[in-house]
């Protein structure tokens, strides 16, 4: 009765197993299979190549052959202890123990080889030497491949090595050849060959545990660890599991990912082609990898009043330094233009003490004259009397005297042309200035366009605006008209208010100049985003003449030392100038 039972109950078991079997190969061939055919085509675009691929698959070939199994386990029952071998892939733990032999196999086969090739060299001496001390007798090292084989079978077996199947007697060399056997044998390589085994079977099971750390303790869409979460959750809840429910739901994307792949391409708006052609190339870069706006938002709300002080420290210090060296770069420049204009200063009053020294020496020269004349008439008048006495007593005819004593003498005022002289001097300065005024230099510059600029809804505002600054030595001369920036290459079209006029003094050297045109985005709620600075040397202004046609200039970035690389990523394009020096 109970030999009945226990037969009735294994062929339910084994229908059961049967049925099951039937299923699982069923369900793989429906759902597996047809999953790997459209994979191996979509890379090879070959069909027969791509079915072939599809029916080997790994698991599929096992529930085939687990089938093939059961059926037999009906009629032979040594087959259903074959079928316990299942347990291999539904547990991971055994799947380990099994690999832990299978992965390392290049290792193993190469310590078995050297195992081998020991275990021959100590059958070579008991062959030679200890042939009649097998226990078992002479024939089981009659030839060298017999005494090879005992080895290798007793050897391995037994505790004590293969001195263990040898009759024991107390000899020095059987001693040490027994030791050496017990030792190199038996306590290093068999230990090696375990070692490898047990190195493998833990570095599997730390796979393992990493991975099921990864799948339970990290967001699978950010990556980013659960105990960030449950720090920044202020609610006393796990905020790790709101987070993967509502912020990061796996299931979400993965739905996404098939509403875009069902969707027609030409529906897609920009975000969803984007994800498209991310999906399309299988890159992931889309996913918010190590991104979390729960994170971010609890991390600015933690920000204390010290970090915020140390912030506005830093941009104090920052704009301190930039506008100190502003300040030293102006300051420079003005010592230089005075320097410049106490030369000329210096030159002019050379030139007046020179012409004051030369009138001092001309006034010297016509007092002298003037009081030689004034002697000679004196006399002159000496003589003209004493020749009058004498012709009253000699007898001179009265009528040569008459004359001179009736004739008055002229007076001759010759300082009146040295006095002049001052009244004439102003004159002759004003005169001057106007002559050094009408030698200076003009400069025009016309801010006509600009080209290429970045595309302005890439700057975050919905009303850019762009404005030009223009500077002269690093003086600012003027500034555009802000003109609506709807495009990349916005145009100033009123030329009267975008042009501009440096007069420089004829002896400034224009080709020491330096011309910087600054542009800048801007909007209503102030300053936006610096576009670039072109820069035009004296030079190229030199080359220009007196007219010109418009040419553009390359945007080029600051200095670090006076605009961070950071707020210059915008910066390309071309800004147009008519240039004209007269």
């Amino acid at each position: 009765g109970t030999v009945g039972f226990t037969a009735g109950m294994l062929g339910i078991l084994n229908t059961l197993n049967k049925t099951l079997a039937i299923f699982t190969l069923v369900l793989y061939l429906a759902v597996r299979c047809p999953v790997r055919y459209a994979e191996t085509y979509e890379r090879t675009k070959q069909r027969l190549f791509s079915t072939l691929v599809a029916i080997t698959d790994p698991m599929t070939m096992y529930y085939f052959i687990y089938v093939v199994i059961a059926f037999q386990a009906g009629d032979y029952p040594i087959y259903q202890s074959y079928l316990l071998i299942d347990v291999v892939v539904k547990d991971s733990t055994t799947m380990s123990v099994l690999l832990a032999v299978i992965i390392p196999w290049k290792q193993l086969t190469a310590t078995l080889v050297l195992l081998v090739f020991i275990t021959y060299m100590f059958a070579y001496i008991i062959f030679l030497g200890y042939a009649n001390e097998m226990s078992a007798g002479a024939m089981d090292c009659s030839t060298l491949g017999k005494c090879l084989w005992a080895n290798i079978d007793y050897g391995m077996r037994l505790s004590g090595g293969i001195g263990d199947n040898m009759t024991h007697e107390i000899e020095f060399d059987r001693s040490v050849f027994d030791y050496l056997y017990f030792l190199v044998v038996l306590v290093i390589l068999l230990n090696v060959v375990f070692g490898i085994i047990i190195d493998t079977f833990s570095d599997l099971r730390s796979q393992k545990n990493d991975r099921i750390a990864d799948t339970v303790g990290k967001c699978f869409i950010c990556g980013i660890d659960k105990l960030e979460f449950d720090r920044a959750d202020d609610t006393g809840a796990s905020g790790f599991k709101r987070h993967i429910s509502n912020d990061h739901n796996m299931w979400n994307y993965l739905y996404f990912i098939i509403f875009i792949w069902e969707q027609d391409k030409d529906d897609d708006d920009g975000l969803e082609l984007y994800v498209r052609e991310m999906i399309e190339q299988e890159d992931i870069s889309w996913f918010p990898v190590n991104k979390a706006i729960c994170l971010q938002l609890g991390a600015e709300d933690e920000q204390d009043a010290s970090h915020k002080l140390d912030a506005l420290n830093t941009t104090m210090h920052d704009l301190v330094r930039e506008q100190g060296e502003m300040l030293l770069r102006v300051l420079e420049e003005n010592r230089q233009t005075s320097m410049r204009e106490m030369a000329n200063i210096r030159q002019r009053l050379d030139a007046i003490n020179l012409h004051n020294k030369e009138g001092k020496e001309n006034v010297e020269k016509l007092r002298e004259s003037q009081k030689m004349m004034h002697e000679s008439l004196e006399n002159l008048t000496v003589d003209g009397s004493s020749t009058d006495g004498g012709g009253g007593g000699g007898g001179m005819p009265p009528s040569f005297s008459s004359p001179m004593k009736a004739q008055p003498m002229p007076s001759i005022n010759l300082m009146s042309q040295v006095n002049e002289s001052p009244a004439e001097q102003p004159a002759t300065n004003s005169s001057r200035r106007q002559s050094e005024l009408d030698a200076s230099q003009t400069i025009t510059v016309c801010v006509t366009n600009c080209q290429d600029l970045v595309v302005p809804h890439l700057l975050g505002s919905a009303d850019p605006f762009v404005v030009a600054n223009v500077f002269w030595n690093g003086v600012k001369v003027g500034e555009t008209e802000t003109i609506w920036y709807g495009t990349p290459h916005p145009a100033w079209k009123n030329v009267g208010r975008n042009t501009f006029k440096i007069t420089i003094s004829k002896n400034d050297d224009v080709r020491a100049g330096k011309l910087s045109v600054e542009v800048n985005h801007t909007h209503r709620r102030g300053a936006g985003s610096f576009l670039g600075v072109a820069e035009v040397t004296g030079q190229q202004i030199m080359g220009a003449g007196d007219s010109s046609p418009t040419t553009m200039h390359r945007l080029l970035r600051k200095p670090e030392q006076h605009l961070p690389r950071s707020k210059q990523l915008n910066v390309q394009g071309s800004v147009g100038l008519k240039l004209r020096l007269k």
